[in-house]
Formats: structure tokens, sequence, C-alpha cells
């Protein structure tokens, strides 16, 4: 019991030591005023930002950061200065600098304040772009393939024709007249020959044209109502992104 009792004691006199050794924003900002007004703005900057850690208010803060303005102007720095006052008048927008301030830091302060808050610019949104690209013709190349292929389904449409029909006149002659055994012999062999013959000149026709048929499949030529989509755009502080699709 005695050993918790002097611990909280302890822990309680280390509190306060460390609670008076840390100045309030008055104490700092007080020994801030007094470099300043040693013309000390170097050392007068660390008390300010440490003044600012502990500020509890927005008018506080204000004060504070148009001292800090005031300091990094004094040393020729007046781009800090600036962000010093915008944060200033940020927080106390009604916010004046101490009598006695230089003119030019005072312009430089009362620039600041024209300008008025800054806003943080989005960049826009480019809307999305579709550009429907017009159809293209078909344009299907014809190889030498095609010709002989070509040419074959003619050849054997064209032998079938004709073999077919000697083959029906050799019929027709053996049905429509009286003819000696020779003769019927060779009606007979002609008939038959030029049927095989133009079974075989149509089969031909088939197979040229059934290859051609598979060479056109093969060359799969794009449809002439393909339908192009390009050029979507998304845009975003320059960050795009382009898709095209064909359909």
């Amino acid at each position: 019991m005695r050993i918790l009792f002097f611990a909280s004691a302890v822990t309680l006199c280390a509190a306060q030591v460390a609670a008076a050794e840390v100045p309030g924003i008055n104490e700092l900002q007080k020994q801030a005023r007094a470099k300043m007004r040693s013309v000390d703005y170097e050392l007068a900057i660390p008390l300010l930002e440490r003044a600012l850690t502990v500020a509890s208010n927005r008018s506080q803060a204000a004060e504070v950061q148009a001292d800090l303005g005031i300091c990094h102007a004094s040393l020729g720095d007046p781009e800090q200065a600036r962000i010093a006052f915008e944060g200033a008048l940020g927080a106390n927008p009604l916010l004046d600098l101490p009598v006695g301030t230089s003119p030019k830091i005072r312009r430089l302060f009362e620039g600041v304040r024209a300008q008025g808050p800054k806003a943080t610019a989005l960049a826009p949104i480019q809307a999305p772009t579709i550009v429907v690209a017009p159809p293209e013709p078909v344009g299907l190349r014809v190889k030498p393939v095609d010709f002989v292929l070509g040419g074959a389904v003619v050849a054997g449409l064209a032998a079938g024709i004709v073999t077919g029909l000697t083959s029906s006149n050799a019929a027709n002659e053996l049905q429509n007249g009286l003819h000696d055994r020779a003769m019927v012999d060779s009606l007979s062999s002609r008939q038959r020959i030029y049927g095989i013959a133009s079974v075989c000149a149509y089969g031909l026709a088939g197979v040229a044209a059934l290859s051609e048929l598979v060479v056109l499949l093969l060359r799969h030529p794009e449809p002439a109502n393909a339908v192009s989509v390009s050029g979507a755009v998304l845009s975003t502080g320059g960050a795009s992104a382009t898709v095209q699709v064909r359909f």
C-alpha cells in the first residue's frame, strides 16, 4: 500500500514539473515578440511554431500565424510569409497586423486578404467521347485459287450438260427406232459411257464448288456492316484512357 501511494505521489510530481516546464501560448508568444522587437526573427520563428501547436482557439492561432508571416517577410521569404498570412486570415478574416508593422509587410498582408481564401481547384472531368466510324467496304480479294476452282465448276457443269445430253440422245434412239444388233450395242455403250461421264462431270463441279466455299470461309472477310467504336476518353487531371471496339 505504501509503495502504491509513493508511486502515485512521484507520478503526480512529475506531471506537475512537466506542466511547469512547458510554457503556455501566452508565454511563448511573449518570448517570440521580444525576439521580434530585437530583430532576432530566426529565433522567434521556432517559438511561434511551438505556440501554434498549443493554440486553443482560432483567434490565438490567427495571431501566431500573423507573427510568423511578419518574421518570414522580414527575413526576405515572401512565399512563406504569404502562406502564414493565408492561414491567419483563414482563421480570422478580420485580423489586422500590429501597429508599427512596416508598410511593405502590410502591403503583402493586404494583398493576401484581397485575393481571398484559396480553394483547391479540381481538374475538370472531360465527358466521354464516342466516335462511330463509318462502315468500311468489304474488299474480297480474288486469288488464283478462286480462278482455278471457279473454272473447274464451270467446266464440270458444261461437261456434265454435254455428256448428259449425249447419253439422253442415245437412250432416245434406242427407244424410237429399229436397229440391228451392232447399232443397239453401240447406242447402249454410248448411253452408258456418256451417262457415267455426266455424273463424274457434275461430281467434279460439286467438289470444286465446295472447295471454293471452304476457301471463302477460311478467308473470313470482315462483314460490311462492321462498326468501329473508338476514342472513348476519360480525363481526370491529365489521366486518359482510349478504348477501341470492333463488332
